[in-house]
């Protein structure tokens, strides 16, 4: 655990302060790993189910604020469908990662096919994937 000056000089470095007493709670964000795949060779294809789930939330208060009668609802996911990628992400750099795909898409690229392809022409596969 961080001793409260230790946590006022690495917060201050960030511009925050930190008054006697307060505890400081902080999440820093970093600009890797928030690129999204944009192109790529498919090289693997993975399939999420749908989920259904229960929640409650509630449905009438006291006059104090309080919930005193909950009721379910009932939640649904559908189906998601996604590609592993060996490509290039938005910023413009060789990555390897996901992106998810419609029902259509995944059905007709294959693994070794080089996605997102050209619209209206056959599939195109990448050197060594042979079909």
């Amino acid at each position: 655990m961080w001793a409260q000056a230790e946590l006022r000089k690495v917060l201050g470095t960030m511009g925050a302060r930190v008054a006697e007493g307060e505890i400081a709670v902080g999440t820093i964000v970093g600009t890797t790993g928030c690129a999204r795949m944009v192109e790529g060779v498919v090289v693997g294809k993975r399939y999420d189910d749908p989920d259904t789930w229960t929640s409650f939330t509630c449905a009438a208060y006291n006059s104090k604020g309080f919930c005193t009668m909950q009721v379910p609802v009932q939640n649904y996911d559908g189906p998601h469908w996604y590609f592993e990628l060996d490509g290039t992400n938005s910023d413009g750099k060789r990555d390897h990662g996901e992106v998810e795909v419609g029902a259509d898409e995944y059905n007709i690229f294959g693994i070794g096919a080089v996605y997102p392809g050209r619209p209206g022409e056959p599939v195109e596969y990448a050197e060594g994937y042979g079909r």
